[in-house]
């Protein structure tokens, strides 16, 4: 299983391959410790997601929910579902991505009955906790998936393709109760204001933005505009603003041999003290210590 920093378009969109179009199906380790942040940025993805708590203890945060796993705990992430995870050091996350069309054609009867339903339906996360009874097969079967994947013994692919299958006929019977929400209108509508507003902010966040700039890049009120970050990131739009500030300058930080007081600059911080707090606020350290970090390991 290979790990890695989640990359993101303008739209927090996830821009890493995730298997090929011949494979779409991949499984990824996140190791939460090894980031500085030790959590994984906002992102989204068209792709089914199902996540393994392996070690320690993370916390999921989707569309103003959160979920608490515990080390054997999973979560069902479904298609265009905005989220990310924290934790702290020690914590391991496997994850099982594919895409929908992986498990059948989508002419095909088994995707029309049993999966697209499901994709449209108001089922964003859910969580599969191990005490939980009707839980306990899914993980099995997700546990089964990733050993699969991890050994690659020979006719490996038609072993995933069956554990895949198994792991989803399992968590079908968990997708029912929810195949009655249609979702909300309101909802497919906050989620596509939340992506203008995110696009402007990555098009202009080296310059000074105010919340009416920011609303106005959905053509919405700004408290139109607080209301949906409040409910799909949890956060506000001059919070998310900064950390995507911040973001930005901790890998020019490690990327470039730009001074602090450049990167600051350049990533719309006007004052260098500022910048310095606000980073040591989030990442624990100073802008030179991080930089000293990676230099002397």
């Amino acid at each position: 299983m290979r790990s890695t920093e989640i990359q993101t378009d303008e739209t927090m969109r996830s821009t890493i391959s995730y298997g090929t179009p011949e494979h779409p199906i991949c499984c990824i380790t996140d190791n939460l410790g090894k980031l500085e942040s030790r959590s994984t940025r906002w992102h989204w993805h068209d792709e089914l997601e199902f996540s393994l708590v392996t070690c320690g203890r993370v916390t999921f945060y989707a569309e103003a929910r959160q979920f608490i796993l515990e080390a054997g705990d999973a979560l069902y992430i479904s298609s265009g579902t905005i989220h990310h995870v924290e934790g702290t050091a020690g914590c391991m996350v496997e994850n099982l991505i594919f895409s929908p069309s992986y498990l059948g054609q989508e002419i095909s009867p088994v995707f029309q009955q049993y999966v697209e339903p499901i994709l449209h339906c108001g089922l964003s996360m859910l969580p599969l906790m191990q005490c939980d009874e009707a839980a306990a097969p899914i993980i099995a079967c997700l546990k089964d998936v990733l050993h699969t994947w991890a050994q690659k013994q020979p006719l490996w692919e038609l072993a995933i393709l069956s554990d895949v299958l198994a792991l989803w006929k399992s968590f079908y019977p968990q997708a029912i109760p929810y195949l009655d929400n249609s979702k909300d209108k309101r909802h497919k509508l906050t989620r596509i204001r939340l992506q203008m507003m995110m696009a402007y902010i990555a098009r202009s966040f080296e310059k000074t933005i105010t919340l009416e700039q920011i609303a106005d890049a959905a053509h919405i009120s700004p408290s139109e505009a607080l209301r949906c970050f409040q409910t799909g990131l949890q956060t506000t739009p001059v919070q998310y603003l900064i950390d995507y500030r911040l973001a930005t300058a901790q890998h020019r930080l490690l990327a470039s041999t730009d001074t602090v007081t450049q990167i600051a600059a350049d990533c719309g911080f006007h004052a260098t003290g500022y910048f310095c707090r606000m980073f040591r606020k989030k990442y624990g350290m100073t802008p030179v210590e991080l930089r000293n970090k990676q230099r002397n390991p």
